[in-house]
């Protein structure tokens, strides 16, 4: 009971840093003046509208439109032509969205998102669950979903400079590395790390190991967040908290004690 308690106490002045840390850090980007990309911070709401937009474009009216315009040049073709269901990229990205006209007219747009939720709730409902398709799902429905694939790009080009991805293995050994990568990626994504920690946790709790639940709080918090604010991307390095502490959950949960066999679950009854 006391080491549980102590844990409590750990974890809530863990919480109290973060939020400090967080004040700290939003008075010193309004002392400073940055301006920053509010689009980050609306991937879910953009996906629904332009699923509206490409699927069912009478649902917004011309004064909706109209604003949409403000934000996104060429509307209707841009969002025919690049929207994808499994990530917001193709539009926040695209160069027909223009940033500086999204943060001036946030306040627009959220009112237009608003107004539009009571009539399409099944539209949101199926663009919302698409956008988040690789947080609960470790298949992949169609060849659009390329945070499914392992890919890596020879050179990123940065105006006129070229970064060159130079070889650093052989290429034999660079090719099976890259073929276990797409492997790899495919089955162990971000569904694939929460699956497992909910396997993880179920199993801690049939042995009534509480502390489990605790060092999974952090993990439990990350996929949550993702889930409210899909990140632009389905890249596993959102969730990169799980790399580094779900194997040390999982050696912890599964591993047998004294206190273990006392009540009866020994290395015989685990096999």
């Amino acid at each position: 009971v006391y080491g549980f308690k102590k844990s409590i106490i750990r974890y809530i002045t863990t919480i109290i840093f973060v939020i400090v840390f967080c004040l700290i850090q939003s008075l010193t980007i309004k002392l400073i003046g940055v301006n920053y990309l509010k689009r980050e911070m609306y991937a879910i709401p953009i996906q629904q509208i332009c699923y509206l937009v490409k699927y069912h474009p009478n649902k917004l009216n011309k004064k909706e439109y109209k604003t949409l315009s403000k934000i996104i040049l060429q509307t209707q073709k841009t969002i025919d032509y690049n929207y994808n269901e499994y990530e917001v990229d193709s539009i926040k990205i695209n160069d027909n969205f223009v940033s500086k006209a999204f943060n001036k007219y946030e306040k627009e747009f959220v009112v237009l998102w608003l107004n539009n939720i009571s009539n399409n709730l099944s539209s949101y409902s199926k663009a919302y669950l698409l956008t988040t398709y690789h947080l609960w799902s470790i298949d992949r429905l169609d060849k659009r979903q390329s945070i499914f694939d392992g890919t890596s790009s020879k050179f990123v080009e940065i105006k006129e400079q070229r970064i060159y991805n130079k070889r650093k293995l052989p290429k034999p050994i660079q090719d099976i590395l890259i073929n276990f990568y797409k492997i790899f990626n495919t089955y162990i994504n971000p569904a694939g790390c929460f699956i497992l920690l909910l396997i993880t946790n179920t199993y801690a709790l049939y042995r009534k190991r509480k502390e489990v639940l605790l060092l999974s709080l952090p993990l439990i918090f990350t996929w949550l967040v993702l889930m409210i604010a899909s990140p632009l991307s389905g890249a596993l390095r959102y969730m990169s908290p799980y790399i580094y502490i779900l194997p040390i959950i999982m050696l912890y949960t599964f591993k047998i004690t004294r206190k273990d066999v006392k009540n009866g679950i020994s290395k015989k009854s685990k096999k």
